[in-house]
């Protein structure tokens, strides 16, 4: 049992990282493009990314490509910008091609970030 909560708190965790990480790139781009209409950094925009990041962050714990977790992080980010495009995707609004590429540029920095550090907590491969 102390395993399974170990591999839980890790992987909650390593989510969160991930949200670090897709939460400063998110702001970068607006820094480099003003006109992204990026959102503030505010203690509301970024706690929810930490919550939501560290509970996609158990999709790590799935064994997919164990040993390998840039593409593991690539492919597990694949969910989250799925699920950004449509679950959580705001009613009625547009969605253009530079949106879509820029969910999944930045819910992959989110996957490899959370992933790399997923096998730092538990060594390699991750178990």
């Amino acid at each position: 049992m102390g395993n399974l909560i170990k591999r839980l708190s890790v992987a909650f965790a390593a989510g969160v990282v991930g949200a670090i990480a897709n939460s400063l790139a998110v702001q970068l781009g607006g820094m480099l493009k003003p006109s992204a209409g990026v959102p503030a950094f505010t203690p509301g925009w970024i706690y929810q990314r930490l919550v939501w990041g560290g509970i996609w962050g158990f999709l790590l714990l799935l064994p997919i490509l164990r040993g390998r977790p840039v593409l593991q992080g690539l492919v597990i980010g694949l969910a989250p910008a799925v699920a950004r495009l449509t679950v959580f995707a705001p009613a009625g609004a547009p969605t253009s091609v530079t949106t879509v590429v820029q969910v999944f540029v930045f819910n992959a920095i989110w996957g490899v970030a959370a992933a790399l550090w997923l096998r730092a907590a538990l060594g390699r491969g991750g178990r």
